[in-house]
C-alpha cells in the first residue's frame, strides 16, 4: 500500500521523503517515483528512537500517509503482552508517534492531509484479529481526535480502511 501510494503520488507532482524498515524494497520503490527532489531513509518503526529520528530529518511536508503495519493473527486464549506490544508498536504507536513528533517540531505545513491506514477488518473483525482489529480502530478513534485538533490550522486528518490487499505480508 505504501509503495503504490508513493508512487501515484510522485505521479501526481508530490515531492516525497520515503521511508522503509527494508532498505533494499526501499531503494526500489525509490528508483520508481517519477519526478525529482525526492528522499529517502530507512527507519525501523518499531524502535521508538528510528521514529523521532525520522521526524527529525524529514523535511515540512504538506501530507503524511503512514503506511507500516504487520498482521499476525492470534486466538484470544494465547495473546501475550509480547504480542499486543509488537502489533502495537507498528500499527498504532509508531503513528501517533510520529504525528506528534512532526507537529510538535512544527514540520507540518498549513492546510496539510494526515491519511491513516486502517483496515475493513475495524468493523469486520475475525477469529484470531483481536489485536490487529483492535489496533486499526485505536487508529480511527485517533485520526478523529487529531482531526478536531488541527482542524483550526485547516490540517485536515483522513482514514482509508481498505479491504484485504495481496501484498508480500
Amino acid at each position: 500500500i505504501g509503495r503504490e501510494t508513493a508512487i501515484l503520488a510522485s505521479k501526481l507532482g508530490a515531492t516525497l521523503f520515503i521511508s522503509g524498515k527494508n532498505k533494499e524494497r526501499l531503494n526500489e520503490t525509490f528508483q520508481m517515483l517519477e519526478g525529482s527532489g525526492h528522499k529517502q531513509s530507512a527507519a525501523d518503526l518499531s524502535e521508538e528512537a528510528n521514529i523521532y529520528g525520522l521526524a527529525e530529518m524529514a523535511p515540512a511536508v504538506d501530507g503524511m500517509v503512514p503506511c507500516a503495519g504487520i498482521v499476525k493473527p492470534f486466538p484470544v486464549k494465547f495473546i501475550q503482552p509480547k504480542h499486543i506490544h509488537e502489533i502495537f508498536q507498528i500499527n498504532y504507536y509508531s503513528v501517533v508517534l510520529l504525528t506528534a513528533a512532526l507537529i510538535k517540531s512544527k514540520k507540518i505545513n498549513p492546510k496539510a492531509s494526515f491519511v491513516f491506514i486502517s483496515s475493513v477488518s475495524s468493523n469486520h473483525p475475525y477469529i484470531g484479529g483481536a489485536l490487529y482489529v483492535s489496533a486499526k480502530a485505536a487508529i480511527e478513534a485517533y485520526c478523529k481526535t487529531l482531526a478536531l485538533e488541527l482542524s483550526p490550522q485547516k490540517i485536515r486528518a483522513n482514514v482509508v480502511s481498505p479491504g484485504l490487499v495481496k501484498t508480500s505480508i
